[in-house]
């Protein structure tokens, strides 16, 4: 292995280390570390076997294959970003729900201590 190669491999080991570090001390939940465990073990593959990536680019006709991976790690951080939003969009809206429903039931609470005064 070429010293670039066991830098690659480190990084995803220390990548895999930091997950199970923040799910271990509750940090991270764990149907989210599945990605990110994913992400790990194919930057330690390509770290290891970093050729491959470069005969997927030529069979795809990329002229250089190291902007597909580029473009491939852009995509997923793009998808990851969309469902945060989508996550973000549906914890709102459930807050809002709960807000409303927070308030309604105050009401009847109030409704029942003044009629009780």
């Amino acid at each position: 292995m070429f010293p670039y190669q066991y830098t690659s491999a480190i990084i995803g080991i220390i990548l895999g280390l930091i997950i199970f570090f923040l799910i271990k001390h509750d940090r991270l939940h764990v149907k989210f570390a599945f990605f990110w465990f994913i992400i790990a073990v194919a930057v330690i593959f390509l770290g290891v076997f970093p050729k491959f990536f470069d005969k997927i680019g030529n069979f795809l006709g990329v002229s250089y294959p190291p902007v597909l991976l580029l473009v491939l790690a852009l995509s997923l951080v793009l998808l990851k970003l969309l469902r945060t939003d989508i996550e973000r969009s549906k914890l709102e809206q459930r807050i809002k729900e709960l807000t409303q429903r927070m308030a309604y039931l105050e009401g009847i609470i109030e409704s029942k201590e003044h009629e009780k005064q």
